[in-house]
């Protein structure tokens, strides 16, 4: 299931989906005891990136985004 706003961006199975031209952006996160994941697909060109990071103090995060 899931939900398009009428500007194309949306939510679906807990995924952030967001619309660029003829691109669709799928993105999911989450955070827990230090430790930051971030995974992002492009499906029409069939590219994705995961991002792992581990820190100590909760800070740091955004910077390396």
């Amino acid at each position: 299931p899931r939900y398009i706003f009428p500007d194309g961006t949306g939510f679906g199975l807990v995924w952030e989906i967001l619309k660029n031209g003829n691109y669709t952006l799928y993105t999911k996160g989450g955070a827990i005891n230090g430790y930051l994941t971030t995974f992002v697909t492009l499906p029409e060109l069939k590219f994705g990136v995961i991002v792992l990071y581990g820190m100590s103090d909760g800070e740091g995060f955004g910077q390396i985004v």
